[in-house]
């Protein structure tokens, strides 16, 4: 939306196609503003905006309206809210003002006198110049009406962009954020993992003092209760471990002492493998 807000129509306002009529109501602010002094609506952007869409369009002063109903009622019909209820060509327009001209002429001239004949002269010339401008109206319009067709399809063009752009960085933002909430559920779950496997540590510690415990109670109370059965089987055990010691120990103590036999028992073996092989006694000769 691209425009002057003080002479926008109210279909561009809103962004909806436009033409040769929303010229003319921009025209219309033109010709209130020529007769007045003032643009029919004032404020900031948003109360102008608001103002063209739905107020209907002041008056003129009734001195004024009293002396020329003609021109009154040609800028009720060009500030219309609706296009289909103002002058649908430039045509149209200039008939008007050509028809309100001599009007305006004669009510100047007999007032002339009057304390409102400045106004009446300036209403004159405010018609003269509007009927001229009438004439001049479907070239001018037209160009008008393609420059400004122009300059919206830009207006839209840019418009686009900049919400697709704005498209395009929530999309950014939302990858992010859900980025972010991977990570965070993935630390989440390791969390919890962790606290999962130290619970399990625990239990299993208590587990194993508890079966330890059991072990200890149970082998005092079948001592108790088997005393001699029980040292036997003591001693049984430690003269099994005693004899396996001893065993071991005289194997490392011979293996340690007699190297030289064991190396000769090495090369005894190396001959007789060699004597296996066929050929062998030849290639001893």
């Amino acid at each position: 939306m691209l425009g002057t807000p003080q002479y926008m129509s109210p279909e561009q306002i809103l962004g909806r196609p436009v033409d040769v009529r929303s010229d003319l109501y921009s025209l219309g602010v033109i010709f209130f503003e020529l007769l007045t002094g003032r643009c029919p609506f004032a404020g900031n952007l948003a109360t102008f905006l608001e103002q063209h869409v739905t107020l209907p369009a002041p008056d003129l002063p009734a001195p004024l309206a009293a002396q020329e109903p003609r021109l009154a009622e040609i800028l009720r019909t060009l500030l219309a809210k609706a296009p289909e209820n103002r002058f649908q060509t430039a045509k149209e327009l200039a008939d008007a003002l050509e028809e309100a001209a001599p009007q305006s002429s004669r009510a100047s001239a007999v007032h002339a006198v009057s304390p409102t004949s400045r106004l009446g002269a300036l209403v004159q010339r405010t018609g003269g110049f509007l009927w001229g401008l009438g004439r001049r109206a479907p070239s001018s319009l037209g160009k008008l009406a393609s420059s400004t067709s122009a300059v919206a399809s830009s207006g839209v063009a840019r418009v686009r962009k900049y919400f697709d752009r704005l498209e395009r960085d929530r999309r950014r933002r939302a990858l992010a954020r859900s980025a972010d909430r991977q990570v965070a559920r993935t630390v989440v779950a390791v969390r919890q993992a962790g606290r999962q496997t130290v619970k399990s540590w625990r239990k299993l510690t208590v587990s194993a003092r508890e079966g330890w415990a059991r072990g200890v109670d149970y082998g005092r109370a079948q001592w108790q209760l088997h005393p001699r059965r029980s040292k036997l089987a003591v001693a049984s055990i430690a003269g099994l471990v005693v004899i396996a010691l001893v065993v071991l120990m005289t194997r490392s103590s011979q293996d340690v002492g007699h190297p030289e036999d064991s190396a000769r028992s090495d090369r005894a073996d190396g001959v007789r493998s060699q004597q296996a092989k066929p050929g062998g006694s030849k290639s001893r000769r």
